[in-house]
């Protein structure tokens, strides 16, 4: 189930509840649950839409399933990431084509992400587009391949449609 492995947040910038907005799917969509998506515009109901590797547009969290369909669209809840918000996520080494352990990251250096197989990771390679920070590993014992990062500004969405 992709849900459990895909990023969730774990802290809020600004505390209290987290902001979850409503909006259409885009045609086709076949995100899971727990995907990054962001909103591709051309209506007013919105378009969630994954978001691709390298992506560098982030509205938040999937909290549905997409149901990669061309007509009779379903609304997505979307939990908004904010900036400053604390995401945990895993990590992926391209080159190896496997998950990484978040201890080989480098404090405070910006990775790009990387769609596998319905999963959103940070990826070890991708050091060009980046779309993240990486804060510390989650939990070396426990959670080897989880980190703790923080999205960067210039690629969250605002939502600007809260429920």
């Amino acid at each position: 189930m992709a849900f459990s492995t895909n990023p969730r947040i774990l802290s809020r910038s600004g505390h209290g509840v987290p902001e979850i907005i409503e909006i259409l799917e885009a045609n086709s969509q076949s995100f899971t649950t727990g995907a990054l998506v962001y909103d591709a515009g051309g209506s007013a109901s919105g378009q969630a839409t994954v978001v691709a590797t390298d992506g560098t547009t982030i509205m938040g969290i999937a909290q549905k399933a997409g149901t990669n369909v061309s007509s009779g669209n379903i609304t997505i809840p979307v939990e908004v990431i904010n900036p400053g918000d604390r995401v945990a996520i895993q990590c992926y080494d391209t080159s190896d084509g496997a998950v990484k352990a978040a201890s080989n990251f480098l404090k405070g250096k910006g990775y790009g992400l990387i769609l596998v197989s319905g999963v959103h990771y940070i990826d070890f390679d991708e050091t060009t587009s980046d779309a993240c920070v990486f804060i510390e590993p989650l939990d070396s014992t426990n959670k080897p391949y989880w980190a703790v990062v923080q999205f960067l500004s210039s690629v969250l969405q605002p939502s600007g449609k809260a429920v």
